[in-house]
């Protein structure tokens, strides 16, 4: 219950049960049950500009984030933790001018490493926040042993949403697009070389997207179920330094145990693939990769020069044709880190 919400009046829930209007019966329904059903609703409704797709749980989504925009900007006057967190995103003349000053200590971090086991440390460390990982880290139900959970590691490190949109020629228009958004982060960050820098981590994001698993392998429950102890992974997976790694990680333990997603003793790729890439990698490379998804994890929360670089992205993935009002974004962010 939220300080000072009171009582709630009953929410009015207007006409309900199923919508006849919205059904086309120039269809037969044994012929084409969707269109008899859904035809009119399809042809004569409109998909908001600021989303991607546009149902009857979407639009009841989108009338709950209304309300609790009411409810979030009842507790910024109240001064409590919600309150203060959506207060802050919503006060744009502030953001606008900090401008990239709140990630300036994060960039010079990875300014300041100087070797591999430096750039596992600092994966270790950004794992859970801003920033990626070329490895997925977690702890959640062993997929044998539900009553117990343990610790999973799997492939990960690229920016495009899997592996067909570095290598298959029909993502060509949105991998570019990456690279042109790789390079418009880096400048506004004050990366160095920015062009070069966003070119070389695309080479580095390729080459990981070679070495990685396919989506249908990746679903096979036999084939991802691979359990060792931390203590394996540098003979097993060699090239990175996953004593580092899981201690910053964690720590975890060497004795532990975890479960290897993209694990293969045969075949050098997923995980182990990737392990030796990187012990192979140029180390100003791996800066410049940490730096590419520092920022892009930021970007969201930044001023209006990398949100606008954000969204103008995210439009050659999703197609969404506007962004989303700030208040609603900033209901969102409310929901996903303090609800």
């Amino acid at each position: 219950r939220l300080e000072g919400a009171g009582k709630t009046s009953p929410v009015a829930t207007g006409p309900w049960g199923f919508d006849v209007s919205g059904m086309d019966t120039d269809f037969r329904p044994g012929e084409n049950w969707y269109e008899y059903t859904n035809g009119k609703w399809l042809k004569t409704t409109e998909l908001p500009s600021d989303q991607t797709s546009w149902t009857p749980f979407v639009a009841l989504s989108d009338q709950a984030t209304a309300q609790v925009r009411d409810l979030l900007e009842k507790q910024s006057k109240l001064d409590t933790l919600i309150g203060r967190f959506y207060a802050s995103f919503m006060d744009e003349e502030k953001v606008e001018e900090l401008g990239v000053q709140p990630l300036k200590s994060k960039l010079q971090q990875i300014s300041d490493l100087s070797t591999p086991s430096d750039f596992a440390a600092f994966a270790g460390r950004t794992n859970f926040g801003l920033g990626s990982s070329p490895f997925s880290f977690s702890v959640s139900a062993d997929p044998k042993d539900p009553d117990m959970n343990v610790a999973q590691l799997g492939q990960d490190g690229l920016g495009l949403p899997d592996r067909d949109y570095y290598l298959q020629d029909h993502f060509a228009e949105q991998k570019q697009a990456y690279k042109e958004y790789m390079e418009k982060l880096l400048n506004l960050a004050g990366w160095p070389d920015a062009s070069g820098a966003a070119a070389k981590v695309l080479e580095l994001e390729d080459q990981i997207a070679k070495l990685s698993w396919t989506n249908e392998d990746r679903r096979d429950p036999i084939k991802t179920y691979n359990k060792m102890a931390v203590s394996d992974l540098p003979s097993k997976a060699p090239g990175f330094d996953w004593n580092a790694f899981m201690e910053a990680v964690g720590p975890i333990a060497s004795s532990s145990t975890l479960v290897v997603s993209e694990y293969n003793s045969t075949v050098p790729d997923g995980v182990v693939g990737i392990a030796k890439l990187l012990g192979q990698a140029d180390i100003d490379v791996l800066k410049a990769w940490s730096a590419v998804h520092l920022v892009k994890g930021a970007a969201p929360y930044l001023s209006s020069s990398f949100v606008d670089a954000a969204f103008e992205f995210s439009k050659k993935l999703s197609g969404q044709k506007e962004l989303k009002p700030r208040w609603k974004r900033g209901v969102a962010y409310a929901n996903s880190y303090l609800a």
